[in-house]
């Protein structure tokens, strides 16, 4: 790709450039700086006009989308390991608010080396694996990380076919620096590839390392990292759209069904669907995915309210779509764990659960939905009433 721009000027204001005139060589040591040289390093200052368009050299323009999923390192079910990502052997692993580049927000781990050296965390291959990515494609990588001093953090990028493994795109580069700084790597997919396994690991036992703002792009160049549109402080954009999932429309199972209730305040009547504290309960939902939705990442916020006034609340999604003349009550493959969220201190109050992840949906489908209470990692001492799902997306 060559990109042309139809004018370019540099005025070089009280210091014009001569015309050195035939046989006068750019590389006299009293001219150098008269002239724009054709190579090497060169600070030209003030305004040029070129008499024709300069080409640029070639190259593949990012369109800065993050293709990893909870780029913001949101913890998951186990404690202190990210949403999405998995061990590499027995590191031991502190998330808590960034403080490489504060400014960007999101979380960093902390890895540290408990066993035998390289652990860490890694985004999984095979065929359940959500990192897909396409064949002899440019991707470029790019993470923020430290080391303390002495120490190797490793990071490793692979093509995988399915389970099959196949190149290593990046063969466990060894970074040292002791200041926060940004690592950027660009590599191609085999033609074969589906998916791509990430690791980043500790090299050493004992090594202490920290990592945050991961990013994969497709493209040959690093663009900075952006917080994902849930995380910005302004909220939402003139590019998000949103639909909303109520109780009243939910299908509650027969076996392990929710309790669904209508209330009739002093002020307002509304219905909930209620979730005990010692089992897990279940509803469905059933909708078409928006037309302009565009794939990636999707922000649900459950509205809750309970007569709980301490404890944390957490939720699981499931879901999928189907295609027209597929088996529509097939598995739910994708599943989507709900940090814990702690309830409002005063009993009645209104309270919202957040999760952001892709749910695989393609625009125009059907889509099922299943919600329930993750008990296991859930302590609030009493039901949970859920008064909707918000479901949040951006178009392009």
């Amino acid at each position: 790709m060559s990109i042309r721009i139809s004018r370019f000027r540099i005025d070089m204001g009280a210091n014009p450039i001569k015309n050195l005139g035939q046989g006068t060589s750019t590389t006299d040591a009293t001219r150098r700086d008269e002239v724009v040289l054709l190579t090497g390093d060169q600070t030209v200052a003030g305004v040029k006009t070129f008499s024709s368009s300069p080409i640029f050299p070639s190259g593949t323009i990012n369109a800065g989308d993050n293709i990893l999923l909870n780029p913001e390192f949101n913890v998951g079910a186990t404690a202190n390991l990210p949403l999405y990502w998995g061990l590499m052997g027995t590191p031991t692993l502190a998330l808590a608010a960034d403080t490489l580049f504060p400014a960007l927000s999101g979380n960093q781990v902390t890895i540290t080396s408990a066993g035998a050296g390289q652990e860490g965390i890694l985004i999984l291959n095979g065929t359940t694996n959500w990192l897909k990515v396409k064949p002899s494609t440019i991707y470029t990588f790019s993470i923020d990380y430290k080391c303390t001093a002495g120490d190797t953090l490793e990071v490793a990028i692979r093509s995988y076919n399915g389970a099959a493994a196949g190149s290593w795109h990046v063969g466990y580069a060894q970074l040292t620096s002791t200041t926060a700084i940004r690592y950027s790597v660009t590599f191609t997919t085999d033609a074969d590839a589906t998916n791509l396994q990430i690791q980043l690991g500790a090299k050493a036992d004992g090594d202490i390392v920290i990592v945050s703002h991961p990013k994969l792009e497709e493209g040959s160049f690093a663009t900075p990292f952006r917080p994902s549109f849930s995380e910005l402080s302004s909220g939402q954009t003139d590019k998000t759209r949103q639909f909303n999932l109520l109780p009243a429309g939910a299908v509650i199972p027969a076996t392990s069904g929710c309790g669904l209730t209508q209330t009739n305040g002093t002020n307002k009547s509304y219905w909930t669907l209620d979730f005990d504290t010692a089992a897990d309960e279940y509803c469905f939902f059933h909708f078409t995915v928006p037309d302009q939705y565009d794939g990636g990442n999707v922000k649900f916020d459950i509205w809750c309210k309970s007569t709980a006034t301490s404890g944390n609340v957490a939720f699981i999604i499931t879901t999928a779509d189907v295609l027209d003349s597929a088996t529509y009550d097939a598995s739910l493959a994708t599943s989507i764990a709900f940090s814990a969220k702690t309830v409002d201190g005063s009993a009645g109050d209104a309270f919202v659960a957040s999760a952001t992840a892709d749910p695989g949906w393609t625009a125009g489908r059907l889509a099922a939905m299943r919600l329930r209470r993750d008990t296991a990692n859930d302590n609030a001492a009493a039901d949970i009433n859920v008064l909707m799902i918000e479901v949040e997306y951006e178009v392009t």
